[in-house]
């Protein structure tokens, strides 16, 4: 496992803001403590979904939103896409940080680019290694950011900023 460190995850909260997180849904794909899951929560989102595979994980997960008496956490053990197209939800943010050396960027994607999925203007944010490239676009989807991270890189897409021109 790789946690997602305090600088990534300060950089990704940075980049979306308070004003942008505050009343979404948001999907935590490859959880693993949780803590991206949870710090969007405490910025305002009102529904946070994490998926993760590993039993420990999970427990841990548990353990650290006990605190937040809230029923606005949903806690899904099982693999990513097995369960993905299982969502009856719409998020407006899914923060997906596989690990480094499997490349799910595109498997992913196919999944991600669907309205039962995803709201018509969701961020996609992705976690990646900093030597792997993502493309500009992806369904209806646009890279708005690449930013790298000592060796994390994120890429944030956004839906419904594709045009008949790009």
């Amino acid at each position: 496992m790789r946690p997602t460190t305090s600088k990534v995850k300060l950089a990704i909260i940075s980049m979306l803001g308070r004003d942008l997180v505050k009343g979404s849904k948001v999907l935590d794909l490859f959880a693993g403590t949780g803590s991206v899951g949870i710090e969007l929560f405490k910025l305002g989102a009102k529904k946070v979904v994490m998926i993760e595979q590993n039993n420990k994980q999970c427990s841990e997960i548990r353990e650290r939103i006990k605190s937040f008496n809230d029923n606005s956490f949903e806690i899904k053990k099982g693999n990513v896409f097995s369960l993905l197209p299982k969502l009856n939800s719409e998020f407006d943010i899914i923060f997906a940080d596989p690990p480094y050396e499997t490349n799910y960027f595109h498997k992913l994607t196919e999944l991600i680019d669907s309205p039962e999925i995803t709201s018509d203007s969701a961020l996609f944010i992705y976690e990646h290694f900093k030597k792997d490239q993502t493309p500009d676009y992806f369904g209806n989807f646009k890279k708005l950011r690449d930013k790298t991270y000592g060796d994390s890189r994120i890429s944030i897409y956004k839906k419904g900023e594709v045009t008949k021109n790009d």
